[in-house]
């Protein structure tokens, strides 16, 4: 993996030093020295620490990893390592760390729709309101709810294009934010 294009970093134009989006750190030894965790790994060694020391975060195991970002750009989400993103990003929540927990959440999101496109899924939230294109300048007064089912018709990063078909057999199509689908 080290030669030259580590999962989600680049050499920097100002220095010597490998730069990882996200990651506050040096990541130019880890870069070179280091083999990383993956998910499902990277789990089970924090559940085992969690074992012997119950004050262990698991922001430490993130941090040796280079940051959620260069995680999941390494080992990107499968239905292998769901559950233990899944986990990761329950904890990260539990330890306050929402920012890393919301961009967990998103790409598992964007994962599953990826692999359902043309299906339908379910609203998981209370409420998700509609947009005319994928901005969040565009939110209408429209929304759906929890349970309501939606066919996914495009993606496009953080959004889905969705058809809704309203019991007056009306249809909406609509642009939705992933983390308001599942």
């Amino acid at each position: 993996m080290q030669t030259g294009e580590l999962c989600g970093g680049d050499w920097s134009e100002k220095s010597d030093i490998w730069v990882v989006a996200g990651y506050r750190y040096n990541a130019t030894k880890p870069m070179i020295d280091s083999e990383f965790s993956g998910a499902n790994d990277l789990w089970g060694q924090f559940v085992k620490s969690m074992q012997i020391n119950d004050a262990a975060k698991i922001k430490q195991y993130l941090v040796s990893n280079l940051g959620v970002t260069n995680l999941m750009v390494c080992e990107p989400p499968t239905p292998s390592n769901k559950n233990s993103y899944t986990l990761i990003a329950r904890q990260l929540r539990k330890e306050g760390d929402r920012s890393d927990a919301t961009y967990i959440e998103k790409k598992l999101a964007t994962t599953a729709i990826s692999a359902n496109l043309n299906q339908v899924v379910t609203i998981k939230v209370d409420k998700a309101y509609l947009y005319d294109i994928p901005d969040s300048k565009t939110q209408t007064k429209m929304y759906l709810v929890r349970g309501d089912a939606v066919k996914i018709l495009e993606k496009s990063e953080d959004w889905a294009r969705i058809e809704y078909v309203r019991i007056n057999g009306a249809v909406i199509d609509k642009w939705i934010q992933f983390i308001s689908i599942q």
